[in-house]
């Protein structure tokens, strides 16, 4: 008997290919070049802020005003009862992180975590920053043998991270989407001087489309409503202020 597959229209939706990004850059990342193999950036991404800092946890966050919409961040977290390894710290010492005072009413706390932190990122969430937990999104690791990664783990294989994503109580304004809580993709090469691996881009779009007044214009041409934390340093993007700390060139890839 024939087989009838129906091709849904243009846009197809995530839920029936992987679409694969062309060679050329994103307009939404750093234009990049290659000199002597490192990576580098072209030119500053219009609209955006880049900030170096030596330890991000130290850094003198009262320069910032209450103007923040979202908060998106990767912390090089120490799993329970793992030995100490360059760069990496207790998730506890995320108190140093004035998160509740960064964000607006209403907005938007989006943070990586692997499973035997969650119980620890809630609890610092809800009690040191003021935020509740609404929603979580979940990256499933891919090989490029399109298998499931399957790192080793107590109990279960390590296969995927949660992006836990909190609120601030409040109202601010959203735009509601029709995104899966879930994304396949692969685990990409780590470079010198990252701490974890590099997450998926589709997070942005995530958070960018939720918040749309986020976004900078000619009018509003000021990034400090998208703020990102210990993301690697060719992710400095339109439309956000990057805290980078300085890379830790004998951290374990």
């Amino acid at each position: 008997m024939p087989t009838y597959v129906r091709i849904p229209p243009n846009p197809i939706p995530r839920s029936w290919v992987k679409h694969i990004r062309t060679i050329d850059d994103s307009v939404e990342s750093t234009p990049k070049h290659v000199i002597s193999g490192v990576i580098v950036p072209k030119k500053e991404p219009k609209w955006s802020r880049f900030i170096h800092t030596p330890v991000t946890l130290n850094y003198d966050f009262s320069a910032f005003d209450r103007t923040f919409q979202c908060v998106y961040m990767d912390p090089p977290l120490l799993l329970p009862d793992e030995p100490p390894k360059p760069g990496f710290f207790d998730v506890s010492k995320l108190k140093a992180i004035p998160v509740g005072r960064l964000l607006v009413p209403g907005a938007f706390l989006f943070t990586w975590c692997e499973k035997e932190l969650l119980p620890d990122m809630c609890e610092l969430a809800e009690n040191e920053w003021g935020l509740k937990y609404v929603e979580n999104f979940c990256w499933v690791c891919q090989h490029t043998n399109n298998q499931i990664a399957t790192l080793p783990s107590a109990f279960f294989r390590r296969s995927k991270v949660t992006l836990l994503i909190f609120r601030r109580e409040g109202d601010l304004e959203m735009r509601h989407q029709r995104s899966p809580d879930s994304l396949f993709d692969f685990v990409k090469p780590r470079r010198p001087g990252d701490l974890n691996d590099r997450k998926p881009e589709f997070a942005y779009q995530v958070i960018q489309t939720l918040l749309p007044k986020s976004l900078c214009s000619e009018e509003l041409p000021e990034p400090d409503r998208l703020l990102q934390l210990w993301m690697p340093e060719d992710c400095h993007r339109t439309n956000w202020t990057t805290i980078v700390q300085d890379p830790v060139l004998d951290a374990t890839v």
